[in-house]
């Protein structure tokens, strides 16, 4: 049986979470002896996770709720640590035949490992944020060292993969794109719970699901719909998830006092019952990796408006599969005006959407693509 370390931030309800619950819930314990290392706890995931698997936790605090001076500090304190203390402080049990950075940031948690590494490279955050000075400079060189050093990094769309070979100047020929793992037949059966809403046939249902967060777009998204309502009064959006930007866009909302086509349905453990009860799926997102939750929705088999964020010009094959815009306000005002002005698009989208996902998603190869990398 192998020993795996598999790190990542506070297991908050986001994309990288869910993906890793599916790799934590399929994975053959009986091969495999998982640890999950977390930085901090806190997320709402953390009951989600399989009892047969152990948690670790590598700080008794969380290090992104302290100011900006010292959360600085603390960044700059962990990039220039010792590898030797990393490894005292973090890994601990040094007899893991892998360890993992989920998150691409953990690699600096796990460089003191001195066994096979491996990374994920999620977002286009990290590392390609790097300020380009002194410390940055410091910082990037250090950065792709240790990323140099992994057995594989795995980039989870392959915008991200060329992405990164461009930021490495080219020197990084460890990067592969790996696609995340979904859950085709859960997310297929947790649809089918009953939601509290009358459905109205002549009302267009819009949705989207993540966390609410300024780099989900949410706040140009309610703009967008608050601007179209004054054409079209026949359609509504919901927003499902939680987060930092919750009063700020329920403020927005209440001003323009559009609550009754514009809901916030906050957080929930079973996103999948309102997908299926909307008509179209939006992501209004500045940036991505490879949206999961794109793919739930084309699962289920709604039809996908999104801006070319990273990662979705993929899953919709540079728009042969759903409405792919440029990635600023107009672009998506012009593609939810689309589909208000011809609601026969939103069966058109669907049918593509049921086509793409059967091409595209198959747990069983995924878990088993990563599980050969251990």
């Amino acid at each position: 049986m192998k020993k795996i370390l598999i790190a990542t931030n506070k297991f908050v309800c986001g994309g990288v979470e869910t993906t890793l619950l599916n790799i934590l819930k399929n994975i053959d314990k009986e091969k495999f002896d998982i640890t999950l290392g977390l930085v901090c706890k806190g997320g709402e995931l953390e009951l989600d996770i399989p009892a047969d698997i152990k948690v670790q936790y590598f700080l008794p605090f969380d290090p992104m709720t302290l100011n900006k001076n010292f959360s600085n500090i603390y960044q700059m304190a962990l990039l220039f640590c010792s590898r030797w203390l990393t490894r005292k402080l973090f890994i601990k049990d040094n007899n893991y035949d892998c360890v993992v950075a989920y998150s691409g940031n953990m690699i600096y948690y796990l460089k003191g490992f001195k066994g096979k590494k491996i990374c994920w490279i999620h977002d286009d955050y990290f590392p390609f944020k790097i300020q380009n000075h002194i410390i940055g400079r410091i910082r990037k060189y250090r950065t792709l060292k240790y990323l140099d050093e992994c057995y594989k990094i795995n980039c989870v769309s392959n915008n991200l993969k060329e992405l990164l070979y461009e930021f490495s100047e080219k020197s990084l020929h460890n990067i592969q794109f790996l696609a995340n793992p979904v859950d085709v037949d859960k997310i297929k059966k947790l649809s089918n719970e009953i939601v509290n809403f009358e459905k109205d046939i002549n009302i267009i249902k819009f949705i989207s699901v993540g966390r609410l967060h300024e780099v989900k777009g949410y706040d140009r998204l309610i703009d967008i719909c608050i601007e179209l309502h004054n054409d079209f009064e026949d359609f509504e959006l919901l927003i499902v998830g939680d987060g930092p930007s919750k009063k700020k866009l329920r403020d927005k909302i209440n001003t323009h006092n559009a609550d009754s086509y514009i809901k916030l349905l906050g957080y929930t453990d079973n996103p999948f019952k309102y997908m299926k009860y909307s008509d179209m799926y939006i992501c209004s997102s500045m940036m991505e990796g490879y949206s999961t939750s794109i793919s739930e929705a084309m699962i289920i088999g709604l039809g996908v408006i999104s801006t070319d964020c990273g990662g979705s010009d993929q899953l919709l094959n540079n728009g042969e599969y759903g409405i792919l815009t440029s990635n600023n306000k107009e672009g998506l005002k012009k593609g939810i005006r689309q589909v208000l002005e011809n609601n026969n698009l939103v069966k058109y989208y669907s049918n593509l959407s049921k086509e793409r996902s059967v091409e595209l998603f198959n747990l069983d190869k995924s878990i088993r693509n990563i599980t050969d990398l251990f």
